[in-house]
């Protein structure tokens, strides 16, 4: 099965353009480090805007970077995401505040496949490394060093109309 998730969404707008369009997923990214991130206020002006388009919306994931629990139970709790998405260090596991966490880990070589057993929920979502940067990039990630991961996996970064195609007939 293939989902379609756009993140990285800082507009009403945009996010609605989205769900119109059949994104299956919705990521809003709520760390302050990020040149994609929302406030608080936006995030939930986007929820709310997305959820009004009725029950065939996009699911709606929450993004944060090795998130404080107590604020990310906080988010959690007023903006009752769909799921969040977690970058960085945490030491939970499959699901948060009732919630289903998806770890996102970044790959540039085989050994950092390796990191991924930390972490037993399905799915994963790999993103390309990038020293010095969180994710959400834009760079794609070389899905040659996929090939044979026998997990499932969300694959995410540097995905355009253009090349789509060939990274999900790659991986």
């Amino acid at each position: 099965m293939t989902l379609i998730k756009i993140c990285g969404l800082t507009t009403v707008s945009d996010a609605v353009d989205v769900a119109r369009a059949g994104a299956d997923l919705i990521g809003v990214n709520v760390w302050p480090g990020s040149p994609r991130a929302g406030t608080i206020e936006r995030a939930r002006e986007i929820f709310r805007a997305v959820r009004a388009l009725g029950a065939e919306a996009s699911r709606l994931v929450l993004l944060d970077v090795s998130p404080d629990p107590a604020r990310l139970r906080e988010r959690v709790l007023e903006l009752v995401p769909d799921m969040v998405q977690i970058v960085g260090e945490w030491a939970g596991q499959g699901e948060f505040a009732g919630v289903p966490v998806l770890r996102a880990f970044a790959v540039g070589s085989r050994a950092d496949l390796a990191a991924l057993a930390v972490w037993s929920a399905d799915p994963v979502l790999l993103d390309a490394r990038v020293a010095g940067m969180a994710g959400g990039t834009g760079v794609r990630i070389d899905e040659e060093l996929l090939v044979g991961l026998a997990r499932p996996y969300i694959l995410a970064g540097g995905l355009t109309p253009a090349n789509v195609s060939d990274g999900i007939a790659t991986v």
